[in-house]
């Protein structure tokens, strides 16, 4: 019984854990999986797409979930399906708002 709950406060605390690095930590997702193709500062767009500095968090956390279940489309759909793949929704929405927060063309 004693280590049951071992178990599971521990499952919960690593959940939780994950749950808010994904969420109060957009820039370190952004410089993780989206950087080298996208820049430091989202101003570079990769295969004719618009950079994504300066689009609401919005429109990137809806353009990030269709690419991830496989709806997005676009010249580099599958590269872009493998890394949203990477990240939870919580994850998304972090780096969504992050990429909002970039000076951008709006």
């Amino acid at each position: 019984m004693k280590s049951s709950i071992i178990i599971i406060v521990a499952a919960t605390c690593f959940a939780v854990a994950s749950a808010a690095r994904a969420a109060g930590d957009g820039k370190a997702l952004y410089l993780e999986h989206c950087a080298g193709c996208h820049s430091k500062d989202g101003g570079k767009a990769a295969g004719g797409a618009a950079p994504p500095a300066g689009q609401s968090s919005e429109a990137v956390y809806a353009k990030l979930r269709g690419y991830a279940e496989g709806s997005g489309g676009g010249k580099l759909k599958k590269i872009m399906r493998n890394v949203t793949r990477k990240l939870d929704d919580a994850g998304m929405r972090a780096v969504s708002g992050y990429i909002e927060s970039l000076p951008g063309k709006r």
